[in-house]
């Protein structure tokens, strides 16, 4: 049984920080990570002409310096986490 103690999240945190910061990825970690990127990347595009994805598009804001995969467009960096988020989850 185990109880949270507030303020410990911290010491935590900086320790997985720091263990990521010295890790090395293995080569089949490498491989999976950038089959996960051209997945999701893929899936995002295929999915640029939807309903649900022009829904979101058109709800954007307006632009800014981020990418929405498979748009020409530039949009601020919140709608284009939801373009891509909505695009490669709709067809996932």
């Amino acid at each position: 049984y185990m109880t949270a103690q507030f303020g410990s999240e911290r010491p935590i945190a900086q320790t997985v920080a720091r263990a990521l910061l010295h890790a090395s990825p293995s080569d089949a970690a490498r491989h999976v990570a950038w089959r996960l990127v051209v997945d999701v990347t893929g899936l995002a595009v295929a999915a640029r002409e939807t309903d649900y994805v022009k829904a979101v598009v058109h709800s954007s804001a307006g632009e800014g310096p981020a990418t929405a995969f498979g748009h020409a467009r530039r949009f601020n960096i919140y709608d284009a986490a939801a373009i891509n988020g909505t695009a490669a989850h709709g067809e996932d």
